[in-house]
């Protein structure tokens, strides 16, 4: 953020409000504070001084179907991203990419194929890595069986 107000200040520009979104998709709920100033630990007669402002959160480790809306490729983004440590992923991986289907432009829809493709193909070959969790049940790994 800082960077984006510092460009804009050597622009001539006025600052502009920034807001901030983290989009979660770890294996258990996100546990964090949304309050920024919660993040910081020190003397209390330093709190004046912390940042002090909250990000919005889309966890969608818990999120249902009907809290995912938007574009088909807004939607097969967020469901792959929420599945992809899910041990039925190679279930729901159909209807996830169905969704796809629905774009208008059939040259986007194709190229966001690829890049979901590939992201699983990655996650895949990062959760078989031996330095990674080769026990764990929640993961993509089971597509490559």
């Amino acid at each position: 953020m800082l960077q984006i107000w510092q460009a804009a200040l050597q622009a001539g520009q006025p600052l502009f409000p920034i807001v901030p979104l983290v989009v979660y998709h770890g294996k258990r709920r996100w546990r964090v504070s949304t309050n920024f100033s919660g993040l910081f630990r020190g003397p209390e007669a330093l709190r004046p001084y912390w940042p002090d402002f909250r990000y919005d959160l889309l966890d969608l480790s818990v999120a249902g179907d009907v809290e995912i809306r938007g574009a088909a490729a807004t939607q097969a983004c967020a469901l792959l991203l929420r599945e992809i440590w899910s041990p039925d992923l190679a279930q729901r991986l159909p209807s996830i990419l169905y969704r796809l289907r629905q774009m208008p432009d059939s040259s986007a829809a194709q190229e966001l194929l690829q890049v979901l493709v590939q992201y699983v193909e990655m996650c895949i070959r990062d959760s078989t890595k031996p330095s990674s969790s080769s026990a764990s049940t929640s993961s993509p790994r089971a597509l490559a069986s």
